[in-house]
């Protein structure tokens, strides 16, 4: 057994990259690092006891050559009777509808799109591919250059989610080794040699100034991952436990705000980074500045603040509470009539409920918690959308103000589509849950039921 084989085999076995049974896509674009991992598997993957599939993409970047890529892997394939799938997309047009993508970006979304669409579509369980030590090398040179944090160091992991890298130990040189030996044939891409790509200009430039400081910076690097590995892992298990106490409810989550204020700043961090990259379905976290405005106002125990993220996706902190919002929210302009109390409607952020009482709650604060005399007010009334000129007269005041205004002022700038009002049968509007009562919710002396309006926010 050659040596490369070997050592791929006890990294499989240390990382636990390969289960009995798992179905594996191997993604092979026909290079010689990924026709090395099709050898490899077809060698071993009965002593494995995994069953392997093999996944080509076509970028149509380069006339015919694709094709005969994909024509070259698609025979070994049907030699082997291994499974073998492929498919054309253009990376042109779909730069063209994301213009702000570079084309090494837009290749690497789509074909990863595509992997995971295949994984799925033919019931499989993990989707290999043959990056080795100098891509990690690569990455990580580059994510520092760009000011990334231990996260980042860490974004080519032996395993993520469902993608494995048994050959992430390996030096490149050690392939080229294997396949010269093997006499497996490769097609060589020349867009890896033009340095107009970052990831060349570091591996045909930067890799070898450091070697001459380092002949095995490689494996330098290779530590380098590990000691940030073994310091993330240690904060990230704090940051689960945060997580887990954190409500979820669909494309929201509500954590408590003196609960997130006592936290670390590191771990508090790393939470709200960990929130926001996950309901914005992206691999590319917020800024570290980004990050620190939000943990300032925790910090600072502060109400009514608001901070946009791209992707729709916004913090805010409002009673005691702090919101991760995500996507717009879509008016449905449906009005709901309150012709019977007791009443209670799910609204964006909570619930409102309307209940009849003989006596006054302890607690009323005119945003929460509102009151009104029953015998003053014209049923039905209406929970509705807030409209543009909404004008309220608010509680202790005399004068109308415009609805939005006060949002505004209560720290819910852009957060207009989503607001409700609760109006009276003449359409005087008596209740802005959560923001503000108006001066119709008042109590008379004479008064024998009082209905208690409150939202309660989820």
């Amino acid at each position: 057994m050659h040596k490369l084989e070997q050592e791929t085999i006890n990294f499989i076995e240390e990382w636990g990259l390969v289960k009995k049974g798992d179905r594996l896509l191997l993604a092979v674009s026909g290079g010689k690092d990924s026709m090395a991992m099709l050898d490899f598997f077809i060698k071993h993957h009965r002593e494995l006891g995994c069953e392997i599939h093999v996944a080509n993409l076509d970028h149509m970047l380069r006339g015919n050559k694709g094709l005969d890529e994909s024509k070259m892997i698609k025979a070994i394939c049907e030699v082997h009777n291994i499974p073998f799938y492929f498919e054309q997309i253009n990376v042109r047009n779909f730069m063209k509808k994301n213009q702000n993508l570079s084309p090494e970006e837009a290749a690497r979304i789509i074909r990863r799109v595509f992997l995971l669409r295949t994984k799925e579509e033919f019931g499989l369980d993990k989707i290999a591919t043959a990056h080795h030590l100098n891509d990690l090398a690569e990455n990580i040179i580059l994510r520092i250059v760009r000011g990334t944090g231990l996260k980042g160091i860490l974004g080519l992991k032996p395993i993520k989610d469902c993608f494995i890298r048994p050959f992430l130990k390996l030096k490149v040189q050690e392939i080229e080794d294997y396949v010269t030996i093997n006499m497996i044939n490769f097609k060589t891409d020349k867009s890896n040699y033009l340095k107009v790509f970052d990831r060349n200009f570091v591996r045909l430039k930067v890799m070898p100034l450091l070697k001459e400081l380092n002949p095995s910076v490689e494996d330098s690097i290779w530590r380098f991952f590990l000691n940030v590995k073994e310091s993330y892992d240690y904060i990230y298990e704090r940051v689960k436990e945060v997580i887990n106490n954190i409500h979820w409810e669909k494309d929201r989550a509500v954590g408590n705000l003196e609960d997130l204020k006592n936290l670390d700043d590191i771990v508090l961090s790393e939470t709200i980074r960990s929130i926001i990259t996950y309901l914005s379905k992206n691999d590319y976290p917020p800024t570290r500045e980004r990050i620190k405005v939000v943990v300032e106002q925790i910090k600072a125990f502060k109400n009514n603040w608001i901070i946009e993220f791209k992707d729709y996706l916004r913090i805010f902190g409002y009673g005691g509470q702090v919101f991760f919002y995500k996507e717009p929210f879509i008016r449905t302009n449906e009005d709901y009539s309150v012709d019977e109390i007791p009443f209670c409607r799910k609204i964006p952020g909570g619930f409102i409920k309307i209940t009849e009482r003989n006596d006054w709650p302890d607690k009323i604060d005119g945003k929460h918690i509102s009151v009104c005399s029953k015998d003053c007010l014209v049923f039905p009334l209406k929970l509705r959308n807030m409209r543009w000129d909404d004008e309220i007269v608010p509680f202790g005041k005399t004068s109308q103000e415009k609805v939005r205004r006060i949002l505004v002022e209560s720290g819910f700038k852009g957060f207009f589509d989503e607001q409700y009002v609760l109006v009276n049968g003449d359409d005087e509007i008596l209740w802005v849950p959560g923001i503000k009562s108006s001066q119709r919710c008042f109590v008379k002396k004479s008064s024998e039921k009082v209905l208690v309006l409150a939202f309660e926010r989820r």
